[in-house]
C-alpha cells in the first residue's frame, strides 16, 4: 500500500524533546487507517538527538549529516526523500497538536496544491504564546511579505 502522509521533522539538538513529539505522533498515526511513515532529520545535532532516535524508534526513518546547515537544508533533505503523497513539515517540539493534520484532508481533497497553518489563522486556539518580542516579529514580518510579496495569504 502507498504511503499517504509523510511527516518530516528536522531536529537540531532536540534530544530533550523529540522522544515525547515522537510517541505522540506514533500513537495518532497508529489510529490512523492510512499508511505513513515519520522521518527525522537530524541537522548536525551535538546532543545525541540520531541515537536517541536510531535506539528507541527504530520504525522511524532517520537522516543524519553534519555540519548543521539550517532547518531550511533540513527540511529540504527531508522532503526530497519522502515518499508520501502529501508531505507534512513538523516541528520537532510538537507545538501544535498532530492531531491537527485532521482539518488538512478538507482542502487537499477539494484540491489545494498547497495546505499552510497558521497560528495567526482565523479561529485559531494559541494555548501557549511565544514571547512577545518573537510574536511581534512573526506578525510584522508575515504583514512585509503580504505587503511586498504573496498576497492574500
Amino acid at each position: 500500500m502507498p504511503v499517504r502522509l509523510s511527516l518530516v521533522i528536522p531536529a537540531y539538538n532536540e534530544a530533550g524533546r523529540i522522544g515525547k513529539t515522537l510517541r505522540d505522533c506514533l500513537d495518532y498515526f497508529a489510529r490512523q487507517d492510512y499508511q505513513f511513515e515519520i522521518i527525522v532529520v537530524d541537522d548536525g545535532s551535538q546532543d545525541g538527538t540520531a541515537q536517541l532516535v536510531r535506539r528507541q524508534f527504530p520504525n522511524v526513518r532517520l537522516i543524519s549529516y553534519t555540519p548543521n546547515r539550517g532547518k531550511g537544508y533540513a527540511v529540504k533533505q527531508g522532503m526530497l526523500e519522502a515518499q508520501g503523497r502529501f508531505r507534512l513539515f513538523y516541528d520537532a517540539d510538537g507545538s501544535t497538536p498532530i492531531s491537527e493534520v485532521d482539518k488538512l484532508w478538507g482542502p487537499l481533497s477539494a484540491g489545494a496544491d498547497v495546505v499552510i497553518g497558521s497560528r495567526s489563522s482565523p479561529g485559531s486556539q494559541v494555548e501557549l504564546h511565544q514571547r512577545p518580542l518573537r510574536e511581534f516579529m512573526g506578525r510584522t514580518f508575515n504583514r512585509l511579505v503580504r505587503l511586498f510579496t504573496v498576497h492574500g495569504i
